[in-house]
């Protein structure tokens, strides 16, 4: 059971990432048209073994302000253009793992809540 002061501080917290949240989201409807319409060599473009592709991919695991449904926007309009072979294996091979990473957090995040994570509220 938490104090009040603790309960404060958590409110506090859990208002930081859901606005920080609903700023990501925002920022994922501009990278979707990114995505869209940028060079592919720069989308695809590894720097510091990060791309988009990997960020996006790590963006399946969020579920505040529906980051992981954006994420997946932007992943497909990546998989709609005319991709050379290497990006398309790049893009293909990434979803098995990032998707079992994904449904890992969504486990425990259901976990630390107390509730299904079949169920409803945890999509």
């Amino acid at each position: 059971q938490m104090s009040p002061e603790e309960r404060a501080q958590y409110q506090i917290q859990l208002d930081k990432r859901d606005a920080a949240g609903a700023i990501l989201a925002d920022e994922l409807g501009t990278i979707e048209k990114f995505c869209q319409s940028m060079p592919l060599d720069w989308m695809f473009k590894v720097e510091n073994g990060v791309d988009f592709v990997a960020a996006l991919l790590h963006l399946l695991q969020e579920d505040i302000a529906k980051i992981q449904v954006l994420s997946v926007a932007c992943l497909q309009q990546l998989a709609l253009r005319k991709l050379d072979p290497d990006q398309w294996f790049r893009v293909i091979s990434s979803l098995p793992s990032a998707l079992f990473e994904a449904s890992q957090a969504s486990a425990k995040r259901a976990s630390e809540r107390g509730i299904d994570p079949n169920c409803i509220e945890m999509l």
